[in-house]
């Protein structure tokens, strides 16, 4: 990691930082989009998709509120146990 030496170039570095976790973000929202619109079509895919979203915010929401330290063994546990019913 850089050594920063002033204010501005930490700004700037956060910036740049920012933005690019941004962009990733943006890019891993529209591909999660992809499979619910392929297995569902058009109109019933985005709205099973919003939906979902918007459950899953709600329960992060919670967790944040009541159980923060279990935030991340659930998002590493999530991918494996939710697997085989994407598959199948």
């Amino acid at each position: 990691m850089p050594v920063i030496t002033n204010r501005s170039s930490a700004a700037s570095l956060h910036s740049a930082r920012h933005g690019r976790c941004a962009c990733w973000g943006w890019l891993l929202l529209a591909c999660a989009i992809v499979p619910a619109v392929m297995a569902l079509g058009m109109s019933v895919g985005l709205a099973c998709w919003a939906a979902l979203l918007s459950l899953a915010t709600a329960l992060l929401v919670l967790l944040l509120t009541y159980r923060p330290r279990l935030i991340v063994p659930l998002a590493l546990g999530a991918p494996p146990l939710v697997l085989p019913f994407l598959l199948f």
